[in-house]
């Protein structure tokens, strides 16, 4: 809607960091980007550097601008790493180590929000539990507590799994 009335929205990559070069991947994080197809024997600097291409060229086709933020994505954070099984990344308990994000990041929303005050935003609904999803809605819930515009959207590919929306839907209230 915002594109075709001349609007072009801003789309926040929260966790579009890329990891230093001298970082050495987890297994875990081995494993996690060869399911989405990418290699890390290059960097994982270069694998970040990819899916940044990727979200560039697609918003640049839609009209939409972007901006990605420094936090890594959960595969890459911590040393020791904070995430080492999916069932830690999908469902699992924030790592204490990353509770600093979430006060960082909600500040930095209530910052913009603040100078942005007629700003709609949009962010994930939190469904299929994955942590950085989990991050982005406690600080998202710090704008909607002060009244901001929000929308939540379902999460894919998270929706799709049978009683998923009903389950995030019930945790909300």
């Amino acid at each position: 809607v915002q594109i075709s009335s001349g609007i072009r929205p801003l789309v926040i990559t929260v966790f579009g960091g890329v990891p230093p070069q001298t970082m050495k991947p987890s297994a875990f994080a081995i494993q996690a980007n060869r399911g989405m197809g990418l290699d890390l024997s290059k960097g994982m600097d270069v694998a970040v550097e990819l899916r940044r291409k990727e979200d560039a060229a697609a918003l640049d086709y839609i009209g939409a601008d972007y901006l990605w933020l420094d936090y890594l994505d959960a595969v890459y954070r911590g040393n020791p790493p904070y995430y080492t099984s999916d069932s830690q990344l999908m469902g699992g308990e924030i790592h204490h180590g990353d509770l600093v994000i979430d006060q960082q990041l909600a500040q930095t929303l209530i910052e913009l929000s603040d100078r942005l005050p007629d700003t709609v935003w949009y962010a994930p609904l939190g469904i299929g539990e994955h942590v950085d999803h989990q991050i982005i809605s406690s600080a998202i819930d710090r704008l909607i507590q002060r009244g901001s515009k929000v929308y939540l959207y379902e999460d894919f590919p998270y929706i799709t799994k049978k009683g998923a929306l009903e389950k995030r839907l019930s945790e909300m209230g």
